[in-house]
């Protein structure tokens, strides 16, 4: 009997958080070849600025995948035209270039967008086709280029859009939410022992980026095309837990607390994945457990330092 053979799986920014571990959980399954993208030359990645057509032209004649994850985006920019640029007109010059070349209807392609389109939702666990009223310049970018790409579906494209909700990971940069949080506590000083913490109620929807992973397996694995698809936890779980699961981790008794209050907060997000479920995906790893292991890394990574 003949090999099957490898499917061919093209990461476009693999050099990020979520293309890093999307890469490290694909490469444990022998039945995928991975093609890495990304701006950022390092070892075993290719490297190319989405905007360079020609090379990206030559790249996809050249490995012709089978699937692609488009992971760019940028959440943390201030400038309105980088976010443009980075979130919404990237994705644009890569789907040209798949029309042109006859790919965009032969390669399934899975679009990273964002729970930010949502804004601040009526209603709660957002569904898919729940209202898009997104209050970031990020969420609007996103949103605008997520209404291109349902026109390129109808027109036979072969498009995933994937809304994850608030990412988290032990390697994750200490810019987001939890690991800036334990990264605080770490380095408190004992001598002043407060620390400044955003918006403690409001609550929001974590989800592990194990479980994106394996959700992106089910949707390689099954060919899944053509969906939009919310990855949450499922779950509410305000900033004040969060930080109290710290503590209770790390064997903290009392901290000080100074609440900042920002504007534009959303009080309450939670998504519905009543359709990721349909394809046999569950999401598997908590918070807690997450907070866990994210504290062991980052006093490895504090201590090594010293």
């Amino acid at each position: 009997m003949k090999d099957c053979p490898l499917k061919r799986i093209m990461i476009i920014g693999a050099n990020g958080f979520v293309g890093k571990e999307l890469s490290r959980f694909l490469n444990m399954f022998p039945v995928y070849e991975l093609v890495k993208v990304d701006r950022k030359a390092e070892p075993g990645i290719i490297s190319c600025d989405i905007f360079d057509r020609e090379k990206l032209r030559e790249i996809l004649i050249e490995k012709q995948p089978d699937h692609v994850f488009f992971l760019i985006g940028n959440a943390k920019t201030s400038s309105i035209t980088k976010s443009l640029r980075d979130n919404c007109e990237s994705a644009e010059v890569f789907y040209d270039i798949m029309d042109e070349l006859g790919l965009s209807n032969k390669t399934i392609c899975t679009y990273f967008s964002s729970a930010a389109v949502y804004g601040n939702p009526e209603k709660n666990p957002v569904k898919e086709n729940s209202d898009k009223m997104p209050l970031t310049v990020y969420g609007k970018n996103k949103y605008a280029m997520e209404d291109c790409l349902i026109n390129k579906m109808k027109n036979g494209v072969l498009i995933n859009i994937i809304r994850p909700f608030n990412i988290i990971g032990v390697k994750q940069n200490t810019e987001y939410v939890i690991p800036n949080m334990i990264n605080k506590v770490i380095e408190l000083d004992a001598m002043n022992n407060t620390i400044e913490l955003f918006n403690l109620n409001s609550k929001r929807d974590f989800v592990a980026i194990g479980d994106i992973c394996r959700l992106m397996k089910i949707i390689i694995d099954q060919d899944i095309k053509n969906e939009v698809l919310n990855v949450g936890s499922g779950v509410a779980t305000s900033i004040g837990e969060v930080f109290e699961m710290i503590k209770m981790a790390m064997k903290i008794d009392h901290i000080n607390i100074r609440e900042i209050i920002t504007e534009e907060t959303v009080p309450e997000i939670y998504a519905d994945i009543t359709r990721a479920r349909a394809l046999g995906w569950s999401p598997k790893e908590s918070v807690n457990e997450m907070i866990k292991k994210t504290i062991k890394l980052q006093k490895r990574v504090l201590y090594d330092k010293e």
